[in-house]
């Protein structure tokens, strides 16, 4: 087995993957299981991933944690209330958009508090009227 050239022909896989996955509308969680499964090379990422450096570094790179989705997810959540009515972010309406449980990490209840305070003291009114929104 030529591993360099499966490295690259997986890595070039996996960028295309991840980059369709986070441009999905409705978010999905970018982690090795569901890249690999959507390439159709579970098996491979999972117990050879080793053996592709290159892969394994973009992997380390792109890859979320669940934190990280949960962030994302709440980012989402401001906007889309912020879209509809500016004045409708609240904590427990951004809470039940984004699906986040009661309890979440520290960093994630921080974030959830600092992004909503961003949206209520209107800072981010001039980021929203220029951002493209996919």
């Amino acid at each position: 087995m030529d591993w360099g050239k499966r490295d690259l022909e997986t890595l070039h896989s996996v960028k295309n993957t991840i980059q369709k996955l986070y441009a999905i509308e409705k978010f999905v969680y970018v982690n090795k299981s569901r890249v690999a499964k959507e390439i159709g090379q579970l098996s491979l990422l999972e117990k050879l991933l080793d053996k592709l450096p290159q892969t394994k570094t973009y992997f380390d790179k792109h890859l979320e944690t669940c934190e990280q989705f949960q962030i994302r997810r709440i980012k989402w959540a401001c906007r889309k209330l912020y879209m509809e009515d500016g004045n409708n972010v609240t904590t427990w309406k951004v809470r039940r958009l984004a699906g986040l449980r009661e309890k979440v990490s520290y960093v994630v209840e921080l974030a959830l508090e600092n992004e909503i305070k961003l949206y209520q003291q209107g800072e981010m009114q001039k980021e929203i009227k220029t951002m493209d929104f996919w």
